[in-house]
């Protein structure tokens, strides 16, 4: 049904910016829930972090040292999430006088080889080589479904590993931008085919709206409105372990009732099936709204909890909040943080 559907489903996240001179404050409201597979410990690990002109709260992920979401007192980001076409497979041709040679175009190209080294506690360390064509690491090795295409080998090559980046510099740059100037500045903004001329946001965003306009008139030859009904989702967050029984009754978050479906506002993806109850893969990740005019009474929810720890009382007590379409306080408050205080961790540097 949705393969058939007139155009393409409205698969990601929302992201959205109240202008000042639309609310009641005058200042501007902020709101984001970026869209992933849910998971159990939860996606995002909330911080909130003060010192020498430095006020700052922000949504990390494991071993990111700058947030990815977040805001301080002069500005806020968030993320929306959508499935790019950014990796590619390609099917080598070993040299059959080198087999460590793969042919390109009229020759063969060496592959680059390295040994990998990973230590196993109580056990001898996994030692093995990783061979790489122009195109990237090759998986026959590493991934059983891969190696049963055939002899040849198979690279995968993403984008994200060919082109120079700066989007660890750009979120520190958001995280310490003291003015909306700052947070602009910190954004990197360019076109890689342009090398004489450095493009706007503005540039970049008017081409890409014009090309994605040109293609879709193109493609789509007819349009219909699509059908909807009422459907019975049902959200369970998982851990690795909890795939397992008995396991899952510990580890395991829900099931619950998941508000929502597929393209409406609260926007959530999952299978439809004969059984009437639908699990839920993907939804908001957390949610976020933000006035800017009351910046310390800022609101938030993710799926589970903050802990990642199964017996910890934060390690489910946000799942029925998110679920009922509730809320809790992003605290950066001094004073409200020293009141409501129930524990201290004191890490001193050696």
């Amino acid at each position: 049904m949705v393969s058939n559907l007139p155009v393409s489903t409205w698969a990601g996240s929302n992201s959205w910016v109240i202008s000042g001179s639309k609310t009641k404050s005058g200042k501007v409201i902020f709101a984001n829930d970026a869209h992933m597979a849910y998971s159990q410990p939860s996606v995002w690990f909330e911080a909130h972090l003060e010192g020498p002109g430095f006020s700052f709260y922000g949504n990390h992920l494991a071993g990111v040292p700058f947030a990815r979401i977040g805001h301080n007192r002069f500005a806020a980001w968030g993320l929306t999430m959508l499935e790019n076409d950014d990796v590619d497979f390609y099917k080598e041709r070993i040299n059959p006088e080198n087999p460590n040679q793969v042919w390109f175009v009229d020759h063969g190209e060496d592959l680059t080889i390295r040994r990998e080294t990973i230590n196993v506690k109580g056990q001898k360390d996994v030692v093995f080589e990783v061979r790489t064509s122009r195109q990237g690491p090759i998986l026959n090795e590493v991934d059983h479904r891969v190696a049963q295409t055939g002899s040849d080998p198979v690279a995968v090559r993403w984008a994200f590993n060919k082109f120079p980046t700066t989007v660890a510099e750009a979120f520190y740059g958001l995280s310490h931008a003291r003015s909306i100037d700052e947070a602009r500045q910190a954004a990197w903004w360019d076109s890689v085919h342009t090398n004489a001329l450095k493009k706007s946001r503005q540039m970049i965003f008017a081409r890409s709206f014009d090309r994605a306009i040109r293609q879709l008139t193109g493609r789509l030859a007819r349009t219909s409105p699509p059908g909807n009904g009422p459907w019975s989702t049902r959200s369970s967050t998982a851990t690795p372990l909890g795939r397992q029984k008995p396991l899952n009754a510990f580890f395991n978050v829900g099931p619950f009732a998941a508000m929502g479906g597929n393209e409406p506002l609260v926007n959530i993806e999952f299978q439809l099936n004969t059984q009437g109850r639908y699990p839920v893969r993907l939804g908001p990740s957390m949610r976020i709204i933000l006035d800017f005019a009351d910046v310390e009474n800022s609101l938030s929810v993710n799926p589970t909890g903050q802990s990642g720890f199964f017996l910890s009382d934060r390690y489910d007590d946000q799942a029925v909040l998110f679920n009922t379409g509730k809320f809790r306080k992003q605290m950066m408050s001094r004073k409200e943080i020293d009141n409501s205080t129930k524990g201290r961790l004191i890490l001193i540097a050696q």
